[in-house]
């Protein structure tokens, strides 16, 4: 069955082959250089086209990009983003001396949703995490449920959650993949608040009844000014890395006209120097700087412009698609239209916006969906004239004969009755002049 397309075509094209890093892109990523991760995709999300991926469907241990999830069910889950929550003991425990990103909360400490959301998804805290769970569910393998339940939601058949913050790998439950970790993105991206907050390079926590100041210092490099991985057109979302999964990295960027999401698995941890290593990030600009230059969204059927015509009485009537349709195209990519015409030739009447046919939309030769042809103007269709020889008169003329016909016999009437008067009105002179 053809999809059909709206405004905007939301059909998914799978592109498979490497992309190439255009010369002068980025001082950050040399010419030639080969992508790094063990997965990936990245998906325009203005249509949904998917421009490239790799093993996209493999899952894999995600680590902090866990904490997106996490985000979404406190978000959703919280009426008040005010609220104060006192953290516990029992969820500051839990990922206590692991290794992990902490904003070293103290138990009996309080702090505000949004504030712990910032820790959560700036400095990626893990404390903040399971404070956050404890609260929004009672308890940390509560949240967890709420979590996966979300997930089931959103129809990601091939994710799973085990904790709050992502230190649980594969073989513990805690996977996703690429596409459905984009798909993931995308949704959590619409909410204004979470989109603010991984857009946030560097953000103060106020001081609390148990800690001052915090300085939060985002752990996504993309957004960092004066960093070599600083990345302009990014803004979100959140990195993450353990030794189960690599380095990690979802990000969003958007150059004003297009936008994208792209997610790199399986990074390099190491650099040979014992730094960490940046290839996450490299990848992740490699791919986006790629999109942008290749693909650009372009009109491939316009609401103003007839696509063919069809006779209606006789008459060519011009017939366009619902509105403007656009498609984020490649730059060797030529568009092909097909057209079905609900019928060669029309009887009147025809109104504005009547489906008269369809057009496939064909990309290289591949369709990618189709969209309703409607007549551009009406057509009121003929009128039959009545014939002379014994052609019934309409009702409505039926009702004037009988008027006409009881009009004639008032006057016949009025006429006999006038005589009638007169030859009265002479009898009378006739007998006063005899009188006289």
């Amino acid at each position: 069955m053809m999809k059909k397309i709206s405004l905007l075509l939301a059909v998914v094209l799978l592109l498979t082959a490497a992309p190439s890093i255009r010369a002068g892109a980025s001082d950050f990523v040399p010419e030639g250089y080969t992508l790094d991760c063990q997965a990936a995709i990245v998906v325009n999300t203005d249509t949904g086209r998917v421009v490239f991926e790799k093993n996209a469907d493999e899952r894999r241990s995600i680590a902090s990009m866990t904490k997106i999830m996490t985000a979404v069910v406190v978000l959703e889950r919280c009426g008040d983003l005010r609220q104060a929550v006192t953290a516990r003991q029992e969820p500051l425990s839990a990922v206590a001396g692991k290794g992990l990103s902490l904003s070293n909360l103290k138990a009996g400490e309080t702090m505000s949703v949004e504030n712990l959301l910032y820790c959560l998804l700036v400095y990626s805290a893990a404390d903040a995490a399971t404070v956050l769970a404890d609260e929004i569910a009672g308890s940390v393998d509560a949240f967890v449920g709420m979590m996966n339940a979300k997930a089931a939601e959103l129809g990601l058949k091939d994710t799973h959650f085990a904790d709050p913050h992502g230190l649980s790998n594969l073989s513990d439950g805690n996977y996703s993949t690429a596409r459905e970790m984009e798909k993931l993105c995308e949704y959590a991206m619409k909410n204004e608040v979470f989109a603010k907050i991984v857009a946030t390079d560097r953000y103060t926590v106020p001081a609390t009844n148990l800690s001052g100041e915090r300085s939060l210092t985002s752990s996504n490099r993309l957004l960092l000014e004066g960093d070599p991985c600083r990345y302009d057109k990014a803004i979100g979302i959140k990195p993450g890395y353990t030794n189960d999964a690599g380095r990690c990295l979802a990000a969003a960027a958007t150059d004003g006209s297009a936008a994208y999401i792209s997610i790199v698995m399986g990074c390099k941890i190491w650099q040979s120097n014992g730094e960490a290593a940046v290839e996450r990030f490299r990848d992740t600009v490699f791919l986006l700087e790629n999109a942008f230059g290749e693909y650009s969204l372009t009109t491939v059927l316009s609401g103003s412009q007839a696509v063919t015509t069809v006779q209606v009485d006789g008459v060519d009537v011009p017939l366009v698609p619902r509105g403007d349709i656009l498609w984020l195209l490649g730059k060797n990519e030529t568009v092909s239209l097909q057209t079905a015409l609900t019928q060669e030739s029309v009887a009147g009447p025809v109104n504005r916006g009547d489906k008269l046919g369809e057009c496939k939309i064909l990309i290289d030769g591949t369709e990618i969906g189709s969209a309703d042809l409607i007549a551009a103007e009406a057509v009121s269709g003929s009128v039959t004239e009545p014939e002379e020889t014994g052609t019934p008169v309409p009702a409505k003329n039926e009702t004037g004969a009988a008027s006409a016909g009881r009009g004639n016999a008032i006057i016949t009437v009025a006429v006999i009755l006038a005589a009638a008067l007169c030859a009265v009105a002479a009898v009378i002179i006739i007998k006063k002049k005899k009188r006289a």
